[in-house]
């Protein structure tokens, strides 16, 4: 049975028995500061189990993209550790218990996928004697195949969340394969297929453990596993899932280095599913995540002997999963161009970290490599560590291990400082925020709840029609009133925690729970961000229209009459696009387009073209859909969105690009105004224009050639001016060579003139001296820079600049740092240079 019958037939199964299907959410999570991917199959659906929201069915099913990070050093040493994994799961909030969750898995597992009930194994929590009574006595299972365990028995998400104790069931690949006799000897010979877990209970942040408001299931069952189960593979590598990318990788591979193979294969996977679901390689939190994966991907391809860039050519070995799961292979251009710009980007800052750990090497002199070097080779050159160790062995150097694995440890602590932020907001679910402009926006609501912290005062009331920050759009701001009209709260801030919805702000007045208020929005700001948001659909459907569908967004901000959209585009984009562009949406804009609003389900949503949101997590069964269209009844914008909008494209008014800018590899940003901030920027460029035009004389017409031809001088008069810097800085050379002292068969250069301008690079041209030369230069002001260069020649004989230069700093009431040839500081003390030089002088070996 093939990897995709067993997740056709889970999900069917659980139709079958009541549950709905709910689609994948995406890999980063958004609202949950305490964690940075979906790690498990009940992570999107953590507010049903905490209460929190109330789910369309109380019986759910899903197959979840997972990435799971904390074991990435066991991928490809273990036969069964993934960072990219499916997870099958059935849950039920407050609906059936253990028994119903143990009968469903014990049927699906005997009668679907036909297992032999003699390879099973199954484990309870220590003292859950209820769970064990159902194995044995409903299930039939037998006493001697049953384990009570300890804490491995009782699963929760990380330090805080939905907790409670589990069974877990195990497959048995026989005595033949390892000589473990039971799953707690830790035996390969034991894989964990299923995990059941009985959520009853929360986890806090200070370690105490409360009652759930529901008995709830949580089960979870890798594909990959259930998958090596079946087909009889000891090793998750070794199923269908994984064939295609091994078979690519056998027609490449010099070196039969499995660990290798494996840790491509899956990092590879990971990556394409990342770049998928909006992350995008960089140097903090979900996208350091990226980075480090596809570069450990790529250093594993090295040491399979692969010496040429090969993951983009690759990527058709995972293609299958495009069936599978929506916007793969509408984004496979895209994942394509990120995958590849990443491997070739990695390739050259390998190539010129292993040179700057070379120039280390020189500096250090011997001995032991000091273990921050090597972090710091790792962290910001991607320079793995065995590569390093061959290279100082080369050199006669040592390794300090315990001081690079400090420096990764540190590292780890900071990852999980950024993930355990917490947000402490007050909750209340709000609604209604879409009322219409001729309606008004003022409702009557009851306080419910409210908190002071720092000045600030957080609301809760039964009802607003205030928009909370969400979907790129930042939230209402607005005024409570009482019933006399005198303002209680000025709020500045609107927005969810925890499905509810909070006002923030600061209070005018004493008020109490159950007082009953006036909530007036701020038009002017909420009209602002409905002229933005709009303005935001049309640049995307124009650059749809120009560049094609692969265009998808990356990310939006919408402000008041003001927009940032980020888009996956690999194309370049030239001053006329741009003018292409604000063509297009400003004809959108003059047509006076019909906005319109309705809801349908996910699936009829997308039959009609509907683009989802990055980021964003749908219910299946309801979306909001704004589709956008001519009189003709031609819609040429539809997307899934649950902002604020205007009504008609007119009352955009106007719509400038501001800003244009390449944030990441094929992705772009536009940065854009409409409404009143758009006039104003108009007429401040014309402004602007007709002043420069009257100064010079210009005529507006030939403004721009004159803007390139003054932009061509500009260049030539800078190119000229670098030659003849670099002509004074070869005659002081030059000059100060010829004068310079001769100390110990050491040519001693002084110089207390130099001109700022030139004092560093004239410094380094000693530096790079074949003679024994040793240089002590300063600038001519007050407040002066000085530097200090010695020779590689000097170097080997032990003199070292950046020593000197701390020698020498008490002297010039100064301080700086360096290297071994060069060093340069700053001081206020010009009486001490003349003791400085005889210090020098007197420390010349």
């Amino acid at each position: 049975m093939k990897s995709h019958e067993i997740r056709s037939r889970f999900l069917k199964y659980f139709k079958n028995h009541g549950h709905s299907v709910v689609e994948s959410a995406p890999l980063p999570i958004s609202g949950d500061p305490t964690l940075l991917f979906n790690a498990a199959g009940m992570a999107p659906l953590k507010p049903y189990f905490l209460g929190e929201e109330e789910p369309s069915n109380k019986r759910l099913a899903s197959c979840q993209k997972c990435i799971r990070t904390i074991d990435i050093d066991s991928v490809g040493k273990t036969p069964r550790h993934c960072t990219f994994f499916e997870m099958l799961g059935n849950f039920s909030i407050g609906d059936y218990f253990k028994k119903q969750a143990i009968e469903f898995s014990w049927d699906f597992l005997l009668r679907e996928l036909n297992l032999n009930p003699c390879n099973l194994w199954a484990t309870v929590y220590k003292d859950d004697f209820e769970a064990a009574d159902i194995w044995i006595k409903e299930i039939g299972f037998p006493k001697e195949r049953l384990l009570f365990l300890d804490d491995d028995n009782f699963w929760s998400m990380g330090s805080v969340g939905p907790c409670g104790p589990c069974s877990e069931i195990f497959y048995d690949f026989g005595e033949e394969f390892d000589p473990g006799k039971t799953p707690a000897d830790n035996s390969e010979r034991f894989m964990e297929i299923w995990n059941l877990v009985f959520m009853s209970e929360n986890k806090l942040k200070d370690g105490t453990i409360e009652k759930l408001p529901s008995q709830n299931i949580d089960t979870g069952m890798g594909l990959e596993r259930i998958t090596a189960a079946i087909q009889g593979k000891s090793s998750v590598f070794d199923t269908d899932i994984f064939k295609d990318s091994f078979d690519f990788l056998n027609s490449l591979a010099l070196s039969e280095n499995e660990e290798s193979r494996r840790i491509i294969a899956d990092h590879l996977k990971s990556s394409v599913f990342l770049v998928a679901d909006g992350v995008l390689p960089s140097n903090i939190g979900k996208g350091y995540v990226l980075r480090r994966i596809l570069r450990r991907a790529i250093r594993a391809g090295r040491t399979l002997g692969i010496g040429k860039p090969f993951l983009k050519d690759m990527l058709p070995s995972i293609s299958f999963y495009e069936n599978v799961y929506h916007g793969l292979k509408e984004k496979k251009d895209f994942i394509s161009s990120v995958i590849e710009g990443e491997e070739l980007l990695f390739r050259k800052t390998v190539g010129r970290g292993e040179k700057e750990f070379e120039l280390r090497l020189i500096d250090l002199k011997g001995g032991k490599v000091p273990g921050s070097v090597l972090f710091e080779m790792y962290d910001t050159y991607g320079l793995p560590l065995e590569i390093c160790e061959d290279i100082a062995s080369l050199k006669g150097f040592e390794i300090d291990y315990q001081g690079f694995e400090e420096g990764m440890k540190s590292q780890r602590e900071r990852s999980k400082s950024d993930r355990a932020k917490k947000n402490d907001a007050w909750v209340y679910k709000g609604e209604n925020y879409q009322t219409s402009r001729e309606k008004g926006h003022i409702l009557k609501s009851e306080v419910k709840s409210y908190s002071f912290k720092k000045g600030v005062t957080r609301m809760i009331v039964d009802k607003t029609c205030f928009y909370p920050e969400g979907g790129g759009q930042i939230g209402d701001k607005g005024k409570f009133l009482d019933q006399s009209g005198k303002l209680v709260l000025d709020v500045k801030k609107t927005f969810w925690d925890r499905g509810k919805l909070i006002h923030e702000g600061s209070a005018d007045r004493e008020f109490k729970i159950g007082d009953f208020l006036k909530i007036e929005i701020d038009k002017g700001h909420r009209y602002g961000c409905e002229r933005a948001h709009t303005a935001t659909h049309l640049l995307h459907a124009a650059l749809r229209l120009l560049y094609g569908d692969s265009v998808t967004q990356a990310g939006s901000l919408v402000e008041n009459d003001r927009l940032r959209f980020d888009v996956t585009l690999n194309e370049n984009v030239s001053d006329s696009d741009i003018a292409k562009i604000e063509k297009m949406v400003s004809g959108w804009i003059t047509s006076n387009c019909n906005v319109n609003i309705s809801f349908s389900s996910l699936k009829e949503a997308r039959s009609v073209g509907a683009m989802a949101l990055f980021g964003e997590k749908y219910d299946a069964e309801k979306v909001r859909v704004v589709t956008i269209g001519d009189e003709s009844g031609e819609n040429f914008s539809i997307e899934l969105c649950g902002g604020t909008h205007v009504e008609k494209t007119s009352q955009i008014g106007s719509f400038i690009i501001s800003n244009f800018s390449s944030i990441a590899q094929g992705v772009k940003r536009f940065e854009a105004f409409t409404g009143s901030l758009s006039q104003d920027l108009a007429t401040n460029s014309h402004s602007i224009v007709k002043r420069i035009s009257n100064k010079w004389s210009i005529n507006k017409d030939k403004f721009e050639n004159k803007v390139l031809l003054l932009e061509k001088e500009l260049k030539d008069l800078r190119k000229i001016n670098k030659n003849l810097i670099e002509l004074k800085i070869k005659k002081n050379h030059d000059e100060l060579m010829i004068s310079s002292q001769d100390v110990k068969d050491v040519a001693f250069i002084v110089d207390k003139n130099v001109d700022k301008d030139i004092l560093i690079d004239l410094g380094k041209s000693f530096s790079n001296s074949k003679k024994p030369v040793l240089a002590f230069l300063t600038t001519r002001e007050e407040s002066f820079n000085y530097c200090i260069s010695v020779s590689k020649s000097l170097i080997e004989q032990g003199l070292n600049a950046s020593e000197i230069l701390k020698n020498v700093s008490p002297f010039l009431n100064g301080g700086g740092g360096g290297r071994d040839s060069f060093s340069q500081g700053g001081g206020k003390n010009r009486k001490g240079i003349d003791q400085a030089i005889t210090f020098i002088k007197e420390n010349i070996k």
